[in-house]
């Protein structure tokens, strides 16, 4: 088989021989004013070849601390994928679009691997033929290279070729050095046609759903719920709160929980009236809306327990069936895995180089485009729609349980660990890994069809689950940005939780604001 080079070669003489050929067609009509060989009209860039950069990393000893709250996917063929757009519009430093950006011009994009017709058994390769599926990696680097050439004379555009991007990134060790890496052709999230509304599937018991310690119980049934009894007049009040400059939230409410307040004041004469309202986003994705009016007669203080109050809840929110799972995953998971492999392709730290920072800064490289729906927030130790959760802890083996309509994990899904000890298989060798100090988090980054069966609310088999494959970070631990597999079945300690980043309208039912809106279908006491 030819390699790239010789095919080069071949090809360069053959483009000297069309060059003599259309420069004396030119000339000939060149007299001919009406006659047009070619187009003045600017074209559009083409895009970049597809690359892998798949590189596999050793599992390692990783302990870190959440971090407190601080770009979409890659090069992989996958089904469906978004538009290319150029690379400098997605990278993590982009600011942010106010209108999806235009893709007209663009060729279609080359068919998959695994679409082309097979090749017959018994046929025999012709002497110029190129193997495609068995390249090199020196005739890939030609062939890269030739593109490269070829796209410059092509468009005009005299910028660094493609092909050298990768080697001219900043590899950096320390926190808060260098730029952000870049974000490869696939990282643009696909505009969804319609976004379905949320299904309700079985729910999962209350009993069966408390064998973990995270999100904590409620005395009630949501963490929104027990703020909404904190909120009603029957409950006696020992200080006046809400009078504190700058205000505070209210006391019955956990500081992991998103906190948003707004009010109004109105005077008449010497009576002066307040509203004041209050919100919370709970950790365990249930949702409150408080009100106080306060009227103030002179310069009396109101008594605290004589203040008018309501509250107003949405309870948690139910497991989604599978087409609803796989919708959020084709929204959000290419581009939230390709957005963690980005720094470990270049290894640097994300934002403070915590592990949390990884999967929140992940989620917010969303909200740059007006078109996609924006997910639930990191919010402490959730990232989404619970898929399955784990337990060494509660009996003499690890016992799990599953989440939702979905057969199995998806890259993009994000990994929460806590004290963790877990066994991992190191080349020759097998030792034990430390998974959180006592929090950890990380980005699947393959898809995992579990081993055993699963079902909503069904008990998992965890030494037949199966392996992740994460990507990861721990300054605490000089933990560089790094890929590692972890085997469920040899988990001996902690919790794990896994979660399917997903749009906050579609599972919550409504954005976070301090104010409850009108058609907001709540609850009340």
């Amino acid at each position: 088989m030819p390699s790239f080079a010789d095919i080069k070669s071949h090809a360069l003489k053959a483009k000297d021989s069309a060059t003599d050929k259309f420069n004396s067609t030119r000339d000939r009509y060149q007299s001919s004013p009406s006659k047009k060989l070619y187009s003045s009209e600017p074209r559009s860039k083409p895009p970049p070849p597809l690359r892998s950069n798949h590189s596999p990393s050793s599992p390692g000893r990783l302990q870190s601390d959440t971090g407190g709250p601080p770009p979409p996917p890659l090069r992989t063929t996958r089904p469906n994928p978004p538009p290319r757009p150029s690379s400098s519009s997605l990278s993590p430093s982009v600011s942010p679009t106010s209108s999806k950006p235009s893709t007209s011009g663009l060729p279609p994009l080359p068919a998959r691997r695994f679409n082309n017709p097979p090749k017959p058994v018994n046929s025999q390769p012709d002497a110029d033929s190129i193997d495609w599926v068995n390249l090199s990696h020196e005739d890939k680097q030609v062939f890269f290279s030739w593109l490269d050439e070829f796209f410059v004379k092509f468009t005009g555009d005299d910028s660094v070729p493609s092909s050298m991007k990768d080697t001219m990134v900043s590899i950096v060790g320390e926190r808060g050095q260098g730029p952000p890496p870049p974000i490869a052709t696939w990282s643009k999230p696909s505009a969804p046609a319609s976004v379905p509304p949320p299904q309700p599937v079985i729910s999962v018991s209350p009993s069966s759903d408390n064998f973990t310690s995270y999100p904590p119980q409620p005395t009630h049934g949501s963490a929104a719920e027990d703020l909404a009894y904190y909120f009603h007049p029957s409950t006696h009040w020992n200080s006046a709160w809400y009078d504190e400059e700058p205000p505070i939230r209210p006391p019955a409410m956990d500081k992991e929980d998103l906190f948003k307040m707004s009010g109004q004041t109105s005077r008449r004469g010497n009576v002066e009236e307040r509203v004041l309202f209050y919100g919370a986003f709970c950790r365990d994705l249930s949702m409150f809306w408080g009100k106080l009016k306060i009227t103030t007669y002179g310069s009396k203080p109101p008594d605290p327990n004589q203040i008018e109050r309501s509250a107003r809840f949405l309870p948690c929110p139910q497991p989604l069936d599978k087409e609803t799972l796989i919708e959020a995953h084709n929204a959000y998971g290419e581009t939230i895995a390709s957005f963690a492999e980005s720094y470990v392709e270049a290894q640097q730290y994300c934002a403070r180089g915590e592990c949390w920072d990884l999967a929140s800064e992940g989620l917010k490289y969303f909200e740059q485009f007006d078109y996609v729906e924006k997910p639930i927030p990191s919010l402490a130790r959730t990232h989404g729609h619970l898929i399955a959760s784990f337990n060494a802890d509660v009996s003499g083996t690890p016992i799990g349980m599953w989440r939702g309509g979905d057969d199995r994990v998806r890259r993009g899904d994000i990994v929460q660990w806590r004290s963790v000890k877990i066994e991992v298989n190191a080349g020759w060798s097998r030792g034990t890994a430390t998974l959180g100090a006592p929090d950890h988090t990380a980005i699947v980054v393959g898809d995992l069809v579990p081993g055993c069966s699963v079902k909503d609310g069904q008990w998992l088999d965890v030494a037949r689950f199966g392996t992740l494959e994460v990507a990861e970070q721990s300054v605490s631990t000089g933990g560089l940005p790094k890929k590692a597999k972890y085997d469920l079945g040899g988990l001996k300690q902690g919790e794990v939780w896994i979660y399917r980043p997903i749009g906050m309208k579609t599972y919550i039912g409504t954005e976070f604001s301090p104010v409850c809106l009108e058609d907001i279908e709540t609850q009340s006491l």
